[in-house]
């Protein structure tokens, strides 16, 4: 038999990620009194459940959930998790859909887009189809929650062999390291609580968490986002970001989140409409110009250490925030390609049980 919900009571799965600190750190200062519990869906967890939970608890099936008021997601896993144990679940007031997951297939996504008339970079799917006319690319994983390098190239052959299957999608390489952020709740296809922000700077240097972002209002953006959630009749929260593009003199789009974002900090401190919907809780936005976590910014020095200097100074910095750990800290130091090699080869290491037997093979057997 269901439990009934304690009031007030909050289950964030994977406590270990900023999204999950971010909302339980601004449940904290709300003065509300919420029991904010960690749930690990793997163990040993990521990271352990620290201030500002209370406790955490293992979650392996849809019974664990069971007893909370309110269960949220924080990172593509647990997004995942939820939707494969409920299908569609709800925060609050906020509805969030099953198919919104639709948009973790990057290539697929990206030929919606395409179809509606929201520019996208040059894609390729396949390694033998990228064309050799020697221009720069950019490859990812084509999975949202997959594990992987997201690095530009300075041409074809110089794509490591690594990435050189279905795993990964190939673009254009689009210049310039600012990306255009559109965080959103729908309903039906439409926003209604929107938050934007240009982020200067990322961990990982190439595409990753956010450094630093600033406060953006541009319509353009909104435009363009508008008309992509309106396609997918998105249901939900997540967040739509874009590069400028000189060449096509417009925005091409890069991503569409559906989960909670890196960023969340500064979109539930500006914008109090989204604790309202989820939480039902009347905040009073800060009006923030922006926001600087120095956390990962101590972890991704080699290509922010003067841009971090100059926005550490401008911004206030995040809440939200964990000491990094000295492995952080030097794959932050050392060049990216070594740390790609490195993770590599450790992949390829523990596949093998011994010479010519893979793990597959292993539980095979």
């Amino acid at each position: 038999m269901m439990t009934k919900p304690l009031k007030n009571s909050v289950l964030l799965l994977s406590p270990g990620r900023s999204q999950a600190r971010a909302i339980a750190n601004w449940l904290k200062r709300t003065g509300k009194n919420f029991l904010i519990v960690g749930g690990n869906l793997v163990k040993p967890p990521r990271s352990p459940a620290m201030k500002p939970f209370q406790y955490s608890v293992d979650v392996k099936k849809s019974s664990d959930l069971d007893g909370y008021q309110f269960v949220i997601p924080a990172g593509s896993h647990s997004t995942s998790f939820l939707v494969d144990h409920c299908g569609g679940f709800r925060v609050g007031k906020v509805f969030f859909a099953s198919d919104n997951l639709r948009v973790d297939d990057k290539a697929w996504l990206y030929d919606l887009s395409q179809s509606i008339g929201v520019s996208v970079p040059d894609t390729w799917s396949e390694f033998e189809c990228i064309p050799d006319d020697g221009n720069s690319l950019f490859y990812k994983p084509r999975w949202e929650g997959s594990t992987g390098p997201r690095r530009p190239a300075k041409k074809k052959d110089a794509l490591p062999f690594y990435v050189r299957n279905s795993d990964f999608i190939f673009q254009e390489y689009i210049p310039g390291r600012e990306v255009y952020g559109f965080g959103f709740i729908a309903k039906s296809g439409e926003p209604i609580v929107t938050c934007q922000h240009l982020e200067i700077a990322s961990n990982p240097l190439h595409g990753g968490s956010a450094v630093a972002v600033f406060a953006l209002d541009n319509q353009r953006i909104e435009e363009l986002s508008r008309k992509l959630l309106r396609a997918l009749n998105y249901e939900g929260w997540g967040l739509v970001e874009f590069k400028y593009c000189h060449r096509r003199k417009d925005f091409v789009l890069m991503e569409l989140n559906a989960k909670w974002w890196a960023s969340l900090e500064f979109a539930l401190r500006r914008e109090p409409a989204f604790g309202r919907l989820l939480f039902g809780i009347d905040g009073v936005s800060e009006n923030l110009p922006g926001l600087f976590w120095p956390d990962r910014y101590l972890s991704s020095l080699r290509g922010n250490l003067l841009i971090g200097i100059m926005t550490s100074k401008q911004l206030p910095w995040a809440q939200s925030i964990t000491p990094p750990l000295f492995r952080q800290i030097m794959a932050g130091i050392i060049p990216a390609s070594w740390a790609d090699l490195y993770r590599e080869k450790k992949r390829i290491m523990q596949k093998r049980v011994k010479p010519g037997i893979t793990l597959h093979d292993d539980i095979d057997n």
